[in-house]
């Protein structure tokens, strides 16, 4: 496989084989987040950092592919009675307008009933669309990432630092969590 020319995120590995959920080095291109951009049985959305080696100068067309294990079975196939568990199908993204390194594409697609602690996969592949509901195959190039996508309840707020005042609270950080950006307050954000 060939991760030299498009990829999902600011970095990439080579897998020979799947590593899993969140047990590879970078699965750090697509984000969902519950009650943010995960609505259940309803028209959703991902955040995906697509980046290109060569901007402006890499012709083709990306595929973006998305599963979720909406029925928490360990497949990502079939459906739960809401929404088809191959959730993205081909999104087609022209790499010739990318004329930067790193794209935002914001993808919609129809969320199943359980959209919190779920397990999903994205599939990027350069000139060849995806034909398996199964989330699985070889492409010529292109990435495969893991996630598991888990519920935040409780991220303590920073201290307030001794000359901002209380009534006005410093604008919170973001910090990478293994389900995508979130906010040092709690609060799911989209990413910055």
């Amino acid at each position: 496989r060939d991760t030299s020319v498009v990829w999902l995120g600011p970095s990439v590995d080579v897998e020979q084989n799947s590593h899993q959920v969140d047990r590879d080095l970078y699965d750090d291109g697509v984000y969902v987040l519950p009650s943010a951009t995960l609505r259940p049985c309803a028209e959703s959305r991902a955040y995906v950092l697509l980046r290109v080696a060569n901007p402006g100068r890499t012709s083709g067309t990306a595929y973006l592919n998305l599963y979720f294990d909406w029925n928490r079975d360990g497949k990502w196939q079939g459906n739960d009675g809401c929404a088809s568990e191959w959730a993205l199908k081909n999104y087609s993204i022209n790499l010739t307008t990318q004329t930067e390194s790193m794209g935002v594409y914001v993808p919609t697609f129809m969320a199943g009933r359980n959209v919190e602690d779920i397990w999903y996969r994205a599939i990027l592949t350069r000139d060849e669309q995806v034909s398996s509901g199964f989330a699985k195959g070889e492409f010529k190039q292109g990435e495969v990432e893991d996630y598991i996508q888990r519920t935040v309840t409780h991220i303590p707020p920073p201290p307030i630092p001794p000359d901002q005042p209380p009534d006005n609270p410093p604008e919170p950080p973001f910090i990478e969590t293994t389900s995508g950006p979130t906010s040092r307050y709690g609060v799911i954000c989209d990413p910055p």
